[in-house]
């Protein structure tokens, strides 16, 4: 056996809605549960079911509803162009990290399992507040942050290819 693909699992042409348009780093759940950032939709979804037939989402992150999938406004509950999502697995529940790359920020939620369609984060890193999206150099802001990953103390790692660099947050829940 080569190893190879099983399949087209996610394909947006051929998917019932709701569809992802431009799937962009993956994530998966301490349940199995499969979390995809969707760059032309400004939204996460979360499938619980990730492998069975014709799966659809249960959860939208960044946008109100499942089939809601326009630019929305600046708060905490939005995103813009998310690329990455990483979880914090050194806490129980987990804390969810979203890259907000065209906002220039990451968004955190503390508590995973408490997620309904359209929550807002509970932490923004990279931004003075929810409501502002600028991009910057210094070590309190971003520009594009596009991967992220959590080590197992729960610092967070980010990388900001606008300023080619990778940032370091140590456990931002408790800073």
């Amino acid at each position: 056996e080569d190893g190879g693909c099983n399949g087209t699992w996610l394909d947006r042409y051929s998917w019932p809605q709701p569809e992802v348009a431009f799937p962009w780093g993956l994530a998966i759940g301490p349940d199995g549960s499969l979390l995809v950032p969707d760059l032309t939709y400004h939204r996460m979804f979360r499938y619980s079911q990730p492998i069975a037939n014709l799966a659809l989402p249960d959860l939208a992150v960044g946008q109100a509803s499942l089939s809601v999938s326009y630019r929305n406004s600046l708060n905490a509950a939005s995103l813009s162009g998310p690329k990455a999502v990483a979880l914090d697995r050194s806490v129980s529940p987990n804390r969810i990290f979203v890259a907000d790359s065209a906002n220039h920020r990451v968004l955190g939620w503390a508590d995973d399992t408490r997620r309904v369609n359209g929550a807002p984060a509970d932490l923004v890193l990279g931004q003075p507040g929810f409501f502002t999206a600028t991009a910057g150099s210094g070590l309190t802001s971003m520009n594009n942050p596009s991967g992220l990953a959590v080590d197992s103390a729960g610092n967070l790692y980010v990388s900001d290819p606008g300023n080619l660099r990778v940032l370091y947050f140590a456990e931002p829940f408790k800073n």
